[in-house]
């Protein structure tokens, strides 16, 4: 609706609520939760080290996602018909790819 201010939707409550982004698990593990939840506050960078088979890509896409979707205050502090865009890298096409196929799989599966 035109005129009508949405409230942005915080990381931690996306990721637990199936009908956003928490439905593409059955449930995310704790420490991934953890992580999730640290990216709601003041630091504006976070260096974490994760190995292998961690969940990297669902989390960063799932973060991705929420910037896109769920945060119309970035959108409001846009000068009026700017859009917004998420960068994210990858080193190589295929992981690109991949990347683009887990944040279709988060919308696919959430239930909004």
């Amino acid at each position: 609706m035109a005129g009508v201010a949405r409230a942005s939707v915080p990381l931690s409550v996306a990721v637990r609520d199936r009908r956003l982004l928490g439905g593409l698990f059955e449930s995310w593990w704790p420490c991934q939760l953890e992580l999730l939840d640290s990216l709601h506050g003041p630091e504006r960078r976070h260096l974490w080290c994760l190995g292998r088979q961690s969940g990297k890509d669902a989390m960063i896409a799932a973060l991705a996602l929420q910037n896109a979707a769920l945060r119309p205050d970035l959108d409001a502090i846009l000068p009026a018909g700017i859009l917004r865009s998420i960068l994210v890298c990858c080193p190589r096409q295929d992981q690109a790819i991949d990347f683009i196929g887990t944040c279709a799989a988060h919308v696919a599966r959430s239930r909004a």
